[in-house]
């Protein structure tokens, strides 16, 4: 299977060589594109067709953008060998909704190039709107409520994964995350119509089954949740890609957060070793300062604290009694003493404590996905509608007071990414906005509680009980 082309119509004439790893990240990034949008399921769900498409029916706005050469955005021309570009929905696009959460919990499709001969599973990161996502799947690391692994297929409903609870596992034992677990619960349970079967929904296991070609590549992509649950979801339908009936199997997540023990970790490295992705050249008129070098590894801004969760919180600095204060890195960003109130300081700890930390380090959390650290520097996308938007690069001040914290940290959690690897932003998106993870995506996701008693006890702030896709 070829891993980069060139296009060979005129119109495609002057555009850097394709590289399949970037339109994998854009296919990550689209499947994001209800973050911070309310509604009910029904609504969310029509938002994300008429967005990527439906399988067998139009393309939506994405998969247009996608499929057409740009000198705009060079990066994303997906040429086949005859050089037209055919990407599409192939299953989904699939959407849950907790009860009372009023936006997306978790969202999921699939796409196919056929001349590629590449299938890409694109499963969205946290949506801020609600905070199911963040307190039932982001925050529940507790080592008391760990699920051995692997789960069971019930034997009732097929659709459903019976897990076994293993607290405090041994490093050995391999074991996940229960905000993980529950998470692979609703996209294993999602259906949903697909190209082999466009009047009636089937799972993406099923789906996938029937499209299996051993000419034919797999790839599984996430940012934030997104990153923890594309690994996770691949071990758990492929936990031998080598013996299945795919050429290859990879995963390329972004800006992952750890989801299980040590165990866990040798389970999925010896399953899905890094392999090398064949050099390419950055598209888009800015320019990306960093490359997707292998499959099946996790890249992780430094300035990002998300991938550091669960394993390397010991590099989160709690607030001393003596400036500087510093958070997130030994060495990172400085603080004003009034940045560390009692509700970050606060939060921290119990971030730490939740995952298990003595003496400043956890046994129950370890990588599961090798990471590739690359510096995704200081900045934000300019506002205005014009596309591409610039970016504005910042220096850090000596000083960072309380109300820039979150802003800081959610643009290297969000918007560093794209432009570090398309040199550009995402394209339209919903209602006609420039593209995802900017400053108004930015000031919605402000609004996630940052106090400790609610990071404290999540299964009393959700005020209700999950249910599942299907229910």
């Amino acid at each position: 299977m070829p891993n980069d082309a060139t296009s060979a119509s005129a119109d495609s004439a002057n555009l850097s060589p394709f590289a399949l790893p970037q339109s994998v990240f854009m296919l990550s990034l689209a499947s994001n594109i209800l973050f911070g949008q309310k509604g009910s399921q029904a609504e969310l769900t029509k938002q994300i067709q008429e967005y990527v498409g439906v399988p067998g029916g139009a393309q939506g706005t994405f998969f247009g953008l996608l499929n057409t050469p740009s000198p705009d955005y060079q990066c994303l021309t997906a040429p086949t060998a005859g050089g037209t570009p055919d990407w599409k929905v192939a299953w989904g696009p699939a959407v849950f909704e907790a009860p009372l959460n009023k936006g997306a919990t978790n969202t999921m499709f699939a796409a196919y190039s056929a001349g590629l001969k590449t299938y890409v599973v694109a499963i969205a990161g946290t949506n801020p709107i609600g905070f199911n996502a963040l307190l039932f799947q982001d925050l529940d690391v507790n080592p008391a409520h760990m699920k051995a692994w692997p789960p069971a297929q019930n034997a009732q409903d097929p659709t459903k994964l019976t897990w076994t609870l293993l607290a405090n596992p041994a490093k050995t034992a391999p074991a996940l995350a229960e905000g993980t677990s529950e998470g692979l619960d609703n996209l294993f349970a999602f259906k949903a119509t697909s190209i082999t079967s466009p009047d009636t929904p089937v799972t993406l296991q099923a789906f996938l089954k029937t499209v299996e070609d051993e000419a034919a590549t797999l790839i599984f992509t996430g940012h934030s949740l997104g990153g923890a649950l594309s690994p996770t979801l691949a071990l758990l339908l492929y936990p031998q890609p080598s013996a299945s009936r795919w050429q290859n199997v990879h995963i390329l997540p972004t800006a992952g957060p750890t989801p299980g023990n040590e165990g866990l970790a040798n389970l999925f490295t010896q399953a899905y070793r890094p392999k090398p992705i064949p050099a390419y050249t950055p598209g888009g008129k800015q320019g990306g300062t960093a490359l997707f070098t292998q499959w099946n590894s996790n890249y992780a801004n430094v300035n990002d604290v998300v991938p550091r969760a669960w394993d390397h919180l010991n590099g989160v600095v709690i607030a001393a009694i003596s400036k500087p204060f510093k958070i997130f890195y030994e060495g990172g960003i400085p603080l004003t003493p009034l940045a560390f109130g009692a509700a970050t300081d606060g939060a921290v700890f119990l971030l730490r404590q939740r995952a298990g930390y003595q003496s400043g380090k956890t046994d129950y959390y370890a990588p599961a996905v090798p990471q590739v650290v690359f510096t995704g520097g200081w900045g934000h996308w300019a506002d205005g509608s014009g596309y591409p938007p610039a970016w504005v690069s910042e220096t850090l001040p000596a000083e960072i007071n309380k109300d820039a914290l979150v802003q800081y940290v959610l643009e290297a959690h969000l918007a560093t990414y794209p432009f570090a690897f398309l040199g550009a932003k995402t394209p339209v998106g919903l209602n006609g906005e420039v593209g995802l993870f900017g400053a108004l995506d930015v000031q919605v996701a402000l609004e996630w509680p940052a106090q400790p008693e609610l990071l404290a006890d999540e299964q009393a702030s959700a005020g209700a009980e999950q249910l599942s896709p299907t229910e």
